[in-house]
Parts: structure tokens; C-alpha cells; sequence
């Protein structure tokens, strides 16, 4: 069996196109090699197109973004023979259907008036597979892209002790536009030192993991024109998003984005916007209820151009929230996709897996477990250095995050380590930010300390920051809080527009 098909890429084509293909019999079939895509394309359509592939029984059975990687796509009955982001099972005879789509947004930024051709060719000719899922498959073949939970459990015990659990919220492989394998991006995790790996590829799942010591937390980065956000703990492909990336309408892609957060938080996963004011990927889905959003992405890969600003202002708006007494909090991701030898224009260091760090507090690490306590905002981001934040209010500790209780004062010691250069630490107070002392003792750990009073305020909400002196990030501690305070704000539009407008006055 062989089929081919040929695509003019402009951009005045259908976002989306649909070939249908029969399968024969498995009498007729070469039922061991499986069903192969090879995919044929001008350099610069990488990033633009995605293909999914739909079975006879109406299951997709692949899914992935035509960027870097191995452009042979294979399913098969067999995880070690089945490309990352297929599902793999029995070639089931009949119909399939083969969907090759285009993001709009590209053709406007990259191809212009150009014209560049794409060439799909299905066989099941016998076909070596590159980037195979591997042994961990989290599916399985008869419900499509739904992780199974005999497969993947969020019960799982990783890592038994009560610490500070390191990993990346943001990143990519060769499944949507990164360059890195997954083993190979597992490699540069273990020399990192992370304890999770949270992959998160543009509108598109794995299905499955190689062997690794990490805990892997199955994402999705949602990836739209008016945004993108990140689901951690997906179970299952969102409904809405075919209808999404159809759409160019901001209106019914808002819509969508809202239906697919419902859904994510019904299945008891983690929403975080994702590099709110960073250049053209800014965060534009105005009409999203703040309720919806659990986390922000306040440091995104702090190598790319434009990042110091846009960061900088994540803090401050996650800040203006808060002060609204919005419970929304802070998470980092590197958003890497470059190989470790290159480097953003400008930029003296590399994107990597774990820069920044996001560390999570768990008294033993599960995938159940991770969520929780993100949820609760047990959260630190860091770049380079190790920070240890000590929250006492009377006889009790607490965790950043936490909600406090009582009306006495809080003492606030925070132990910073792996630090080359006296850092400059500020407690943040309701939006008040105030320089500590910092003291240094002989093994060259920095200690910084505060004291903050109730005073009676109706809401009152305390972080810690350090930077370097000369006013580089270095880390976050998301906020405790006490008392209560009704929100004035109901959407993103609504608190952009105020800060910008106390900002302008």
C-alpha cells in the first residue's frame, strides 16, 4: 500500500487539509511493519504544520508537530516501534483519516508571500523508526490519546523524602518544535540535577516515555494566537481543541481556550499562562476568567532576548493580582528547544532544561502529590542559587504558599546557597518592597531575615525576592497570606488594564 499527497503551503490555503485512505485487510496488509508516514518538506515550513492521524474506529492514533526530528512517523503494534505521540495497537482495516494542518500564525511571520511545498507519503512498507516512544508507553490502543490508568499512575512513589523537589515546568522535544530527543533532553535533566520533567509541546501529547529515573507529569502547551498556556497533568486530548486550531476568530479561540481549562480542571490538572509579556507570544486572552488560572509563568527562559523585561513584568502583574486578593502563583520554565551548543542572539549562555528551576516541596514525590502541592502554591523559582525559606508564626512553620491563621507576627529567615556574589534580598509586603540585611557565614552561605506585623490589614500577603546587585533575577518565593479580600478584577483584561493604568499615572 502506498499513497502520496502534495501541499502548496500559502497563505491562502485551508488551515487545514483531510485525505482519507483505506486500509486493507489484514490478509492484505503487511500487518508487521504497521503504517508509516513519510513526511517531505522545504526547510521553511518546519514549525508550521502538524499531522494527526485518525484510525477506522475513530481514535487518533498520532499526533505531531512537522519541526525538527525524524520525519519517518510510524505506528505500530509495539511502543519501541511507534513514533513519540502515536498510539500504539492493532492497524485496523478500513478508513483512516489523514490530517495535516497549518498555524496561521506562522504563515504570517515566516513565509509571508513565499509559496513552499509539503509532501506526505503513507506505506506500510517496512520503515525503521528514530524516536520511538519506548518501553513506558502511558495509552493504550483502544482509546486514542487518553492516558490509561493501568499505564500511568499519579500514585506512583518516585522519591520518599520530605523535601524541596527540583524540575521544569516548560519544555519541548522533537514531538512539536524542539531539538532535543527525549532521551537526550533526559540526559541534560539528569545532569541538571531535576527530580521532574513536565513536557509540554505545543498542542500536542506524548504517549509515552523512554526509561528514566525522573517523574514525568504529562503536559500540554496549548498554543494560540492570543496565547499560550500550559496544562500539567492532562489526562486526555481537550474536546475543544480541534475546533481551536481551526479558528482564526480571537473570539471563538477565547472561547475554546476557556472550554479546554474547564475540562483540565475537572480532571484535576494545573492551568498556567505561559510568558505573559514576552514579545509576539504575550499573553493577548483578554476575556479569560482569572478564577481559571492557577498558576504564571513569571521566569520563561531568561537567555531570550527580551527576557529580562518581560519577566520582570510577569512579577509585577502576578504581584498586582495578589493585591487584588487573587490566589494565583508563581512557577518558572526554561521553554527550552535549542541544542546545548547554541545560543539565542545575544545571549552569553545556552537555553537548558532546568534554567530556571522550579522547586516543589512534597513529603514523598508522586505524580498526585507534585500537583497538590502546586497547587497550594509550595513553590520556589530559582536561577542558578539554592534558597531555603524558613516561615515561622509562633511555635508553627509554614511554606510559602500557605494560609495563615493567626494574627501574631511572622518571622520570615531565608538561607541562601551556591551564591558567587553577596545577593540583594527584598521581603515583598502587600506590593511594598523592602531591602533585608544580608549576612554572610564562613561556608558562604548568605542569611537575610524579617519580621512582618498583622496590624489588622484586611488582606495582607508576604513574598521573598533576591537578585544580584546588579538587579538579575536569582529567585522567588510565592507569597503566605491572611485575611481575605473580595477581587475587584473578574478577567485578565480587567487587571491588565488597571495596572497598566496605574502604571501610566
Amino acid at each position: 500500500m502506498r499513497e502520496e499527497f502534495e501541499y502548496i503551503i500559502s497563505k491562502q490555503m485551508d488551515s487545514r487539509k483531510r485525505e482519507v485512505i483505506t486500509i486493507p485487510s489484514s490478509q492484505e496488509q503487511n500487518i508487521n511493519s504497521g503504517l508509516h508516514c513519510i513526511v517531505e518538506m522545504d526547510e521553511i515550513c518546519r514549525y508550521m504544520g502538524f499531522l494527526i492521524i485518525i484510525d477506522s474506529k475513530k481514535q487518533i492514533r498520532m499526533q505531531k508537530l512537522l519541526g525538527y526530528g525524524e520525519q519517518v512517523i510510524s505506528i505500530t503494534k509495539s511502543s519501541e516501534t511507534t513514533s513519540i505521540g502515536g498510539v500504539p495497537g492493532e492497524i485496523y482495516a478500513g478508513e483512516w483519516e489523514i490530517i495535516f494542518g497549518i498555524f496561521t500564525e506562522y504563515l504570517e511571520q515566516k513565509l509571508g508571500e513565499q509559496t513552499a511545498t509539503i509532501r506526505i507519503t503513507i506505506t506500510d512498507e517496512p520503515t525503521e523508526c528514530t524516536e520511538a516512544i519506548g518501553k513506558w508507553c502511558f495509552v493504550d490502543g483502544m482509546h486514542g490519546l487518553q492516558i490509561a490508568e493501568e499505564n500511568y499512575s499519579y500514585d506512583k512513589c518516585i522519591q520518599t523524602e520530605s523535601k524541596w523537589y527540583k524540575g521544569d515546568f516548560h519544555t519541548h522535544t522533537t514531538l512539536s518544535d524542539g531539538k532535543d530527543t527525549v532521551r537526550h533532553a533526559m540526559e541534560k535533566a539528569v545532569k541538571q540535577g531535576l527530580d521532574f520533567y513536565v513536557p509540554t509541546e505545543h498542542n500536542v501529547m506524548h504517549t509515552g516515555w523512554c526509561d528514566t529515573k525522573l517523574l514525568i507529569l504529562p503536559g500540554i502547551e496549548i498554543t494560540t494566537v492570543v496565547g499560550h498556556f500550559n496544562i500539567f497533568g492532562i489526562k486526555d486530548q481537550p474536546i475543544a481543541l480541534a475546533t481551536l486550531l481551526l479558528s482564526s476568530d480571537n473570539e471563538i479561540i477565547q472561547e475554546c481556550c476557556i472550554q479546554i481549562m474547564k475540562e483540565a480542571r475537572q480532571q484535576g490538572a494545573i492551568i498556567s499562562i505561559n510568558h505573559p509579556f514576552l514579545h509576539i507570544w504575550k499573553w493577548l486572552g483578554g476575556e479569560i476568567p482569572l478564577t481559571l488560572i492557577d498558576c504564571m509563568e513569571i521566569i520563561n527562559d531568561p537567555t531570550y532576548d527580551y527576557a529580562k523585561e518581560s519577566n520582570d513584568k510577569a512579577i509585577a502583574f502576578l504581584d498586582f493580582l495578589w493585591q487584588d486578593g487573587h490566589k494565583i502563583f508563581g512557577v518558572g520554565g526554561s521553554d527550552a528547544h535549542n541544542l546545548t551548543e547554541e545560543r539565542y542572539t545575544g545571549a552569553t549562555e545556552p537555553s537548558i532544561i532546568g534554567d530556571p528551576a522550579t522547586y516543589v516541596y512534597c513529603d514523598t514525590l508522586t505524580p498526585r502529590k507534585l500537583l497538590n502541592h502546586v497547587k497550594q502554591g509550595n513553590v520556589l523559582v530559582t536561577r542558578y542559587i539554592e534558597i531555603i525559606p524558613e516561615i515561622i508564626v509562633g511555635e508553627q512553620s509554614y511554606l510559602p504558599g500557605s494560609e495563615i491563621m493567626s494574627s501574631e507576627d511572622i518571622r520570615y529567615h531565608i538561607v541562601i546557597k551556591q551564591c558567587e556574589q553577596l545577593p540583594i534580598v527584598y521581603v515583598v509586603c502587600n506590593g511594598k518592597k523592602t531591602e533585608l540585611t544580608v549576612r554572610q557565614s564562613e561556608d558562604g552561605t548568605y542569611y537575610a531575615n524579617a519580621s512582618i506585623s498583622y496590624e489588622g490589614q484586611e488582606w495582607q500577603w508576604i513574598r521573598m525576592e533576591v537578585r544580584s546587585k546588579e538587579g538579575a533575577f536569582l529567585a522567588y518565593s510565592n507569597p503566605v497570606y491572611r485575611g481575605k479580600m473580595e477581587s475587584r478584577f473578574i478577567t485578565y483584561k480587567d487587571a491588565l488594564s488597571a495596572m497598566e493604568e496605574v502604571d501610566a499615572n
